[in-house]
This record gives structure tokens, C-alpha cells and sequence, in this order.
């Protein structure tokens, strides 16, 4: 419940002060005005620079993170959405592209450029 209660102040808040995009804010992972830079401040951290692989999911503000890790030449895994598969992830090696990271980094992009993957994740600790 908890939870529950800090996305919809979360939601509220985006909507309150006009920085939800499309979509919108409620009921998703929001898409908001700023995402850009939040995927460029990744950039100044050490697990990312380390990261030879990037595992995201398909939501559209995160679309600027995983171009970054395609640009970067690290491994991208993207969850299919709504993880409804044996092979739940699609995984885009950016040496075997034959698109830009830009195009790879959508949903249809990455379903056309990557190949599914069962792969199982371990947490780095970070």
C-alpha cells in the first residue's frame, strides 16, 4: 500500500506541476520533461562507466538511457513488454547493429534489431 501511495502522490505531483508527457503520468512509469538530462547524469557514475551491459525497460523515459548504453557500445537488454514470454528480454549488441542506437533504443526499433533472450540477471550490488 505503501508503495501504491507514493506513485499516486508521484503522479499527482508530475500532473500538478506540467512535466508528464505523453501518455501521462497515472497508472505507468511516467514519461516526464527532464528525462533526457536524467539519463545524461548517468554518465557521471562509476557503475556505469564499469557496465559493459545495461538492462532496461521498454517504458518511453527511459528510451534516451538505453541509447546512451547503445551509443556507449554496451549490451543492451530491453524487457518485452509486459514480460509476456519465455524469452523475456530483447538483447541488442550495439558491434551487430544494423540501425542508429536512436532507432534501436524503441520499442520497435529493438524488437527489429536485437534478438530475444532468456537471459537471468544477478544484482551488481549497486
Amino acid at each position: 500500500m505503501e508503495k501504491q501511495r507514493v506513485r499516486e502522490a508521484i503522479w499527482r505531483l508530475l500532473q500538478e506541476q506540467k512535466v508528464s508527457r505523453f501518455p501521462g503520468a497515472c497508472g505507468r512509469i511516467p514519461n516526464f520533461v527532464g528525462a533526457e538530462a536524467a539519463a545524461a547524469r548517468l554518465l557521471e557514475l562509476d557503475a556505469w562507466r564499469l557496465a559493459k551491459a545495461i538492462k532496461a525497460n521498454p517504458d518511453l523515459p527511459q528510451r534516451p538511457v538505453r541509447r546512451l548504453a547503445l551509443e556507449q557500445g554496451k549490451r543492451l537488454y530491453m524487457a518485452v513488454p509486459r514480460l509476456r514470454s519465455m524469452k523475456p528480454f530483447i538483447e541488442l549488441d550495439p558491434a551487430h547493429l544494423e540501425s542508429s542506437p536512436f532507432e534501436a533504443s524503441s520499442i520497435g526499433g529493438a524488437a527489429r534489431a536485437g534478438r530475444r533472450s532468456s537471459r537471468h540477471f544477478r544484482s551488481s550490488g549497486h
